[in-house]
């Protein structure tokens, strides 16, 4: 059995990723090119990307229709279930 140590880190290196992306897309909103906050969004990007790239092919045509980028939305969702999969395993309610 996974130790509830473990767990814990999981959980809060999945929060602390999931902080990352919501802000990241407050600063996507904000941020421009020469401002103070630009470069922290910049790096977030660098960060985030390659999260982003498989859910990014999922949502492409949501957003070629609607104008609206899901994919942080959709990573968030990911990650979370991905949590609660890995808990369930732990827990022994799924072998």
């Amino acid at each position: 059995m996974i130790g509830t140590k473990l767990l814990l880190a999981v959980y809060y290196f999945i929060l602390v990723i999931q902080y990352m992306v919501l802000a990241y897309v407050v600063l996507s909103w904000f941020s421009r090119p020469g401002g103070r906050t630009f470069k922290i969004y910049m790096k977030l990007g660098e960060i985030l990307e390659p999260l982003f790239m498989p859910f990014r092919r999922l949502t492409r045509g949501l957003a070629m229709r609607t104008g609206l980028d899901f994919t942080p939305f959709v990573a968030i969702l990911a990650m979370s279930l991905i949590y609660r999969l890995i808990l369930a395993v732990a827990s022994g309610l799924i072998m």
